[in-house]
């Protein structure tokens, strides 16, 4: 039997960047389409139910009634904006998106501040014990947001300039049992990284990874509960996702 959990806060915090069409610095396009109603001869037996639609690129102020049915068809890297990644993202067997254990993705996170650790430099063991010292102590099954502050750095050229974790660092993590690691960073290899070694001990452990958080600063507290519930696909090893933080 699973523990009731009473949730009490006062605000929201908004923990993901917002997708804009052609701004992002990974492929991200958004094709706003009209659903076009108007009666076409259709063979009614060898399709009864279906309604005669098409698809056109929207021009709102020509629909008429003042009103219109829209859709969007979207092309996009799965790893643009503030997103998941899961085991699959690097084993063919690992978990997908569709499968992960919902568990992983709402509880307590614990905020890590790393805002000490300068841009391109390695964080270390120390540097996380350090963080915890001032945090908290990082529980078993926590989920860990690492605080760089680096997000006031996204869409410029200095955003890719991160920090990144030595490999012992994320070992560490691991054996702390924590359940999803975050970052408001675009990486945690560092830049020489040839394969995503860093990945590799979160994932065989089945711990996520978000990259590219943002407003961790705003949270101003140690520990939150947060949501993060990304769409239910198939196969598919990562994808954008909205993550609010109660506080």
């Amino acid at each position: 039997m699973r523990n009731r959990v009473k949730l009490e806060f006062t605000e929201i915090i908004d923990l993901s960047h917002t997708l804009i069409h052609e701004q992002e610095g990974r492929r991200f396009q958004v094709k706003p389409l009209l659903v076009d109603f108007t009666p076409r001869l259709v063979d009614v037996e060898a399709a009864p139910n279906v309604r005669p639609m098409t698809l056109e690129e929207v021009d709102r102020d020509s629909t008429p009634n003042g009103y219109y049915v829209l859709l969007h068809e979207l092309a996009f890297n799965t790893n643009a904006g503030t997103h998941i990644e899961v085991p699959r993202h690097c084993f063919k067997d690992g978990f997908d998106l569709s499968a992960f254990p919902l568990e992983n993705m709402v509880g307590e996170a614990v905020i890590l501040d790393l805002r000490g650790c300068k841009p391109q430099t390695e964080v270390s063991i120390d540097h996380l014990l350090e963080a915890e010292e001032s945090s908290g102590k990082i529980r078993s099954e926590d989920i860990v947001f690492c605080m760089f502050g680096h997000d006031r750095f996204y869409k410029t050229d200095n955003y890719k300039k991160c920090p990144y974790f030595a490999l012992d660092a994320i070992h560490w993590l691991v054996q702390r049992g924590i359940k999803l690691l975050g970052v408001d960073t675009p990486e945690i290899d560092a830049p020489d990284a040839i394969r995503p070694v860093n990945h590799l001990p979160l994932f065989q452990t089945n711990i996520p990874l978000i990259e590219n958080l943002k407003n961790l600063t705003q949270i101003g507290v140690s520990r939150v509960y947060v949501f993060i519930l990304p769409v239910k696909v198939k196969f598919l090893d990562a994808f954008p996702v909205r993550v609010i933080a109660l506080k």
